[in-house]
């Protein structure tokens, strides 16, 4: 017994035309050649608008990260990191209301910023306390 290999139409419907490695399948869908024609579409068929200037979600996110840790690490820097946060993350949002940068980093903007006033509102708190520790240590002396 011998081995037969199977012929060129092997796997093939019977009457159907034999479609070739670099042919196209056909196009059924009114909306295929469309997005030939929309500016700045990859080549792999997505849509991303390109933006004025860079995001910077991502800085008013870390430093608010920043900030918070800064309490159990070095609470002197605090203030600073928390400040940077508040400042870019406003920035950011205003930017991305004026169209300028990408609106999917809003959230991370927020954050940071969310972030940067709960280290400075801790800081503040902190700092009264202290005080308040020292004037009762003070007068009990």
């Amino acid at each position: 017994m011998s081995y037969n290999p199977p012929g060129p139409n092997w796997g093939q419907q019977q009457g159907a035309q034999p479609q070739g490695w670099g042919t196209q399948p056909p196009q059924d869908n009114q909306f295929a050649n469309q997005q030939a024609n929309v500016p700045f579409a990859s080549q792999y068929g997505g849509f991303r608008p390109q933006y004025q200037e860079q995001s910077q979600a991502g800085l008013a996110l870390g430093l608010g990260i920043g900030a918070l840790l800064s309490l159990f690490l070095c609470a002197i820097i605090m203030p600073f990191l928390g400040g940077a946060a508040w400042f870019f993350g406003q920035k950011e949002k205003k930017a991305i209301q004026a169209g300028l940068r990408d609106p999917s980093g809003a959230g991370q903007a927020q954050a940071g910023m969310v972030m940067g006033i709960i280290a400075l509102v801790l800081f503040f708190l902190f700092v009264i306390g202290y005080i308040l520790l020292f004037v009762v240590l003070a007068a009990s002396a």
